[in-house]
């Protein structure tokens, strides 16, 4: 569903899989930017049949938030950019456990810099080694370096070192409104996660 439209940017959300992973789609002007394709390939491909992908991104690579990215790739011809310091290793392993079967490898596209118009992505280390943020006016998808304040982490951070620095610089980037779309859960306001949220009071 549309969860925001700020003019510039219009950002949709989809819960996906039995993670329940948000999957988002943002539109900026010819750009429009499929992120973390979890599991469930066909709802995402009929929500996103009338808006044509022109980029996947994943904010990192555990198979909650990739699940779905060799079938979407088939289905608008795009390959999945991930960042360059990021590996299968572990979205290979959750996928083999949890569904009993092999993960299906998109085509990569990997970066160090990446942007889509007025989207940009940061590199934020920390959950995992090439975890990324995409940010544009007034908001910030987040992937799992947040979490919704309201629930419990169930993944702890491959290097807390790291995460510490990745959010000591979203603190010096983003404003107490700027919206938070995390990988799971509800949006808030930077600011409220900032306060509430365990695994940056834990962190910082």
């Amino acid at each position: 569903m549309l969860v925001l439209d700020t003019g510039t940017v219009r950002l949709h959300r989809l819960v996906v899989g039995r993670e329940r992973a948000n999957c988002y789609v943002l539109e900026a002007g010819a750009e429009v930017v499929l992120l973390d394709p979890g599991f469930d390939a066909d709802a995402i491909s009929v929500y996103c049949s009338g808006l044509m992908p022109t980029a996947m991104l994943a904010t990192h690579a555990h198979a909650d938030h990739i699940g779905a990215a060799a079938a979407l790739e088939s289905d608008f011809d795009i390959p999945l950019s991930l960042h360059a310091d990021e590996t299968l290793r572990h979205a290979c392993a959750y996928a083999k456990l949890v569904n009993g079967t092999a993960l299906d490898i998109p085509t990569l596209k990997l970066f160090r810099r990446l942007s889509f118009g007025c989207l940009t992505v940061q590199h934020t280390p920390g959950h995992t080694a090439g975890s990324v943020v995409l940010y544009g006016p007034g908001f910030v998808c987040t992937g799992d370096t947040i979490i919704s304040h309201r629930l419990t982490p169930t993944v702890r951070p491959q290097c807390p070192a790291k995460l510490a620095e990745s959010l000591a610089w979203m603190r010096q980037t983003f404003s107490d409104d700027t919206i938070v779309y995390p990988g799971h859960g509800q949006a808030a306001p930077f600011g409220v996660e900032w306060r509430y949220n365990p695994t940056i009071r834990e962190t910082v």
